[in-house]
């Protein structure tokens, strides 16, 4: 009841703090507000029920309509606890319960004591936490059963890491935002500052404003990143990840193995430069980007060899992490090749426009040369960072020129391949092969770019199979 009560509360407080006009009326009107709320969230409360039920959750709860959602066991993804500042406050803890399919949380229970939210979380999570709990029943008056059996240390990250994480996270876009939102607000003084003071330290003074607001900036990055995964760890027994983090909001999520589609690391320039990765999941069954930012996020920031060490462990292998890919054919060069002066072309007919308004005939090709001198050597380094490979059972794709990604794909995750070779790819005799799993997650999707035709088919034709293969020998699972 306080819980609920509190959402509503702080806002009314805070509109008799700034409201204005007479403090004496404000404070009655909020005052039976706050009443009207507590008979409110009282009522809730009465009318909330949850239980366990054959190990489907469910959850009733209204006044004049009432409703009753059963979440089945087996569509259960994830259940998080999580501990805002109140529940904090109140030694109480949100659990959230996440089910495959969902676009949000399928079942919120706000305020248990911490024993019951843990057996809460065992119960829910299959036939293993039933065991452990030795079936014990769990509900709103059950107790916590025996404790689980510890899990596995997987990684621990640093306050160290978590700075770098928020200094080399890619916010150029949020700086150049704000600094072009402060150009728009204070465009005009700018313009009367450079009228008043001389042109030397008018200068000076917006430089100096422009390093104070990326500072700001970057400060601001560090601390919601070190706020936000503070003592991120990543745990594991035989069935599922335990990942906890966070300061002023601590979060226990689950991530069953079961759910990981496939792994990737990813490194942007600056971590490139600085020996850095962050590793990420596609899970089955999740969508939306928030999600997507949260659960699917298996290490924020780490040292190459541990993201790799995590990489490996998850997959049961060293080998695919370890594997040296095999490039794409040098004749697929050409294709980035023909790309880079494309932009040497684009670049020269829009000079030719220039000098349609009268500018100098120089224009188009200064605008080519430079245009083609950019644009080969980018095309050509983006050509270089493409790579492919299989080995024990993982297919491994590397893409990406400002933020690389190396992705592991299990062959028993694989739920559909597919070929596809545009026409000037099959004039040279390429190929791209596209991996279908149960979620994409917001981006493309496992794409393993330029291999040479036949070597596609043949490797799309044995990974089907061995899927297949993998599908039937999976408890419970018949493959069609």
């Amino acid at each position: 009841m306080v819980v609920w009560g509190s959402q509503q509360g702080l806002g009314l407080l805070a509109l008799l703090v700034f409201g204005g006009g007479s403090f004496g009326i404000g404070a009655l009107v909020v005052g039976g507000l706050l009443a009207v709320g507590a008979a409110v969230s009282a009522v809730r409360w009465s009318r909330f029920t949850w239980a366990v039920e054959a190990g489907n959750l469910v959850i009733e709860q209204g006044l004049l309509q009432r409703s009753r959602r059963v979440i089945p066991a087996d569509r259960v993804q994830s259940v998080d606890l999580i501990r805002p500042l109140r529940h904090r406050a109140l030694g109480v803890v949100q659990v959230r319960v996440e089910a495959i399919g969902g676009t949000d949380s399928e079942g919120v229970l706000e305020a248990l004591d911490e024993p019951t939210a843990f057996a809460l979380q065992r119960a829910l999570l299959g036939e293993r936490a039933a065991r452990r709990s030795g079936g014990t029943t769990v509900g709103p008056t059950a107790g916590a059963g025996p404790p689980p059996s510890a899990p596995r240390q997987l990684v621990q990250v640093s306050p160290r890491d978590l700075v770098l994480a928020g200094l080399t996270g890619g916010r150029v876009g949020v700086v150049a935002a704000l600094l072009a939102a402060a150009q728009q607000v204070l465009g005009d003084r700018f313009d009367q500052l450079a009228g008043l003071v001389p042109l030397g330290a008018g200068l000076a003074a917006l430089v100096l404003l422009a390093v104070v607001g990326v500072v700001i900036v970057f400060a601001l990055s560090v601390l919601a990143t070190v706020v936000s995964y503070w003592d991120f760890t990543v745990m594991r027994d035989e069935e599922e990840l335990r990942i906890s983090r966070g300061l002023l909001e601590t979060r226990l999520e689950t991530v069953p193995l079961s759910r990981i589609q496939s792994l990737r690391i990813e490194q942007n320039l600056l971590r490139r430069l600085v020996g850095l990765a962050s590793v990420r999941a596609d899970l089955a069954g999740r969508v939306g980007a928030g999600q997507d930012q949260a659960t699917g996020l298996l290490l924020p920031i780490a040292p190459v060899d541990t993201a790799r060490r995590l990489v490996a462990d998850l997959l049961g292998s060293a080998e695919p992490v370890a594997l040296t890919l095999t490039p794409p054919p040098a004749r697929s060069r050409r294709r980035y090749v023909v790309r880079g002066l494309g932009v040497g072309v684009l670049l020269a007919a829009l000079g030719g426009l220039a000098v349609a308004a009268g500018g100098s005939p120089w224009v188009p090709v200064v605008a080519g040369v430079v245009g083609a001198g950019v644009g080969v050597p980018t095309a050509v380094a983006w050509w270089s960072a493409l790579g492919s490979g299989r080995s024990d059972g993982v297919l491994v794709a590397r893409t990406g020129l400002v933020v690389r990604r190396r992705v592991h794909v299990p062959v028993g995750r694989v739920q559909r391949m597919s070929v596809r070779s545009s026409p000037f790819q099959r004039r040279l005799g390429l190929g791209d092969v596209r991996l279908g799993i149960a979620r994409s997650g917001g981006w493309a999707g496992p794409r393993m770019p330029e291999l040479d035709l036949d070597d596609a088919l043949t490797l799309t034709a044995t990974t089907v199979h061995d899927a297949v293969e993998a599908s039937r020998r999976r408890p419970g699972r018949t493959a069609r």
